[in-house]
């Protein structure tokens, strides 16, 4: 049974990421909307942002300059990771492209398959013989 939460989320043309969760999607670009902020009307950036889950287009409209930049740096198709830190005037947001392993910036982890050398300190002191 479907919750009111997922409910809420499948009518709302825009995305709503809380403080320290994140919301993968498809950047498909932006445009420059003016909305109505407390009696003034300001200019917005919404960037528009495909749903992984269930493909729908969604919204994201900032003032943020430094979201601006981040977002300039991305090519319309990429699989992005948009993270949010911070609530309300303090809202910061990093964003990542990434592949369907590993997002592009995070480092891929490498194994070492090689049984590291003994050194003095692995050898019991009485089996130590300084001739060998």
């Amino acid at each position: 049974m479907k919750t009111l939460q997922e409910f809420a989320k499948s009518k709302s043309n825009f995305i709503s990421v809380k403080d320290g969760e994140n919301y993968c999607c498809i950047y498909k670009g932006y445009k420059f909307v003016e909305k109505d902020s407390f009696g003034e009307t300001k200019e917005y950036a919404r960037y528009l942002l495909e749903d992984l889950q269930d493909n729908q287009i969604r919204n994201l409209d900032s003032q943020s300059a430094d979201l601006a930049k981040q977002m300039s740096e991305i090519k319309e198709g990429t699989k992005i990771k948009i993270s949010r830190k911070g609530e309300s005037m303090e809202t910061k947001y990093e964003v990542e492209a990434f592949t369907d392993e590993f997002p592009v910036n995070e480092e891929i982890p490498v194994v070492e398959d090689k049984i590291p050398s003994h050194t003095d300190e692995d050898v019991p002191f009485n089996e130590y013989d300084e001739n060998a």
